[in-house]
């Protein structure tokens, strides 16, 4: 998640909360006397309370979810190929996963750079999937199937929206 990102979503989360609370205010404080033009103040009073606290639920929603999800999902994949098999392995992937695209062309250079282009351009998972598997250190298989699955959950995140 990038860090505008994790701005906006702490914003929203934080608006919403605020909204929920005024909401709360002008629907108590409204729905008091039973009025007509107090009826109507306790119903924008609600619909504040709603509109806003879906704008908190999704505030939530998208701080927690993202940032865990994402990472598990990786694990998971990551292990169902085979190449999480040791404590040293998943040890290596958490230090790959806090490492940013440019640090790790910088540190692994021309055989990173090689492996990553390869495996952009081949179409279909299981060729990929092939590929990595070909490789004959376990540091390397790691290092670029992790990376093509941040980028293409990067991308996929990017489609959606």
């Amino acid at each position: 998640m990038k860090m505008g990102e994790k701005n906006l979503n702490v914003a929203t989360f934080y608006s919403g909360l605020i909204a929920i609370l005024l909401g709360i205010i002008i629907y108590l404080l409204l729905s008091e006397d039973p009025t007509a033009t107090d009826k109507a103040g306790a119903s924008i009073g609600a619909f504040f309370l709603v509109i806003f606290g879906v704008m908190f639920i999704t505030g939530v929603i998208r701080i927690i979810v993202p940032s865990f999800g994402k990472k598990k999902l990786i694990v998971e994949k990551l292990k169902a190929w085979g190449l999480l098999d040791s404590v040293r392995d998943y040890n290596y992937f958490k230090e790959i996963q806090a490492i940013p695209f440019y640090q790790k062309l910088e540190e692994f250079g021309e055989e990173f750079i090689e492996d990553y282009i390869k495996v952009m351009r081949l179409k279909t998972l299981k060729k990929i999937r092939q590929y990595i598997e070909s490789l004959s250190e376990s540091h390397r298989k790691i290092r670029i199937a992790a990376t093509y699955y941040n980028i293409k959950n990067d991308q996929d995140t990017r489609f959606k929206k």
